[in-house]
């Protein structure tokens, strides 16, 4: 089902082709709210890959790459805003933001961030999928790029 590593927390990763050819990487630390969004999002047809913390999220983004990120706030190691933060400068990847916590979500407004840019745990597996689909359809190129620009201005971060 999935590995445990000493140095990067958890990692599951499966061989299953993706039906709709895109590649999504969950960095989350909670093991079973991980591997059940992965397995969601499997079964909706994507392929998916966990990491248990904010360094191995990036090491697996850098190695793997990925057509979305969802992205907890709250991790270990490095902490979700240095992952995002990464992550926008590397690529144009979106990112979608996710936690439990009343004034993340509140700072994560103030910062100017749409409904599409997180998700509120806990969320519905249903909601999930029809965000990541509204992020990957194929007219979202656009969306994407101004999805991406947002988060940099929200992280202080720019290309």
């Amino acid at each position: 089902m999935g590995t445990l590593n000493s140095s990067s927390g958890y990692s599951y990763t499966r061989g299953v082709t993706a039906l709709r050819d895109k590649r999504i990487i969950i960095i989350e630390d909670d093991p079973h709210l991980g591997w059940l969004v992965q397995v969601r999002l499997q079964q909706a047809g994507y392929h998916a890959s966990v990491a248990g913390d904010g360094a191995a999220g990036i090491r697996l983004f850098l190695s793997e790459g990925a057509d979305l990120v969802l992205l907890d706030i709250d991790l270990p190691v490095m902490n979700g805003m240095e992952v995002l933060a990464r992550v926008t400068k590397a690529s144009n990847v979106p990112v979608v933001l996710m936690t439990a916590y009343l004034k993340q979500l509140q700072d994560l407004r103030t910062m100017g961030l749409d409904q599409e840019h997180y998700i509120a745990k806990p969320f519905s597996p249903k909601d999930l999928v029809a965000r990541v689909e509204c992020l990957l359809s194929s007219d979202a190129a656009e969306t994407a790029k101004n999805h991406t620009e947002l988060l940099q201005k929200a992280t202080g971060r720019t290309t």
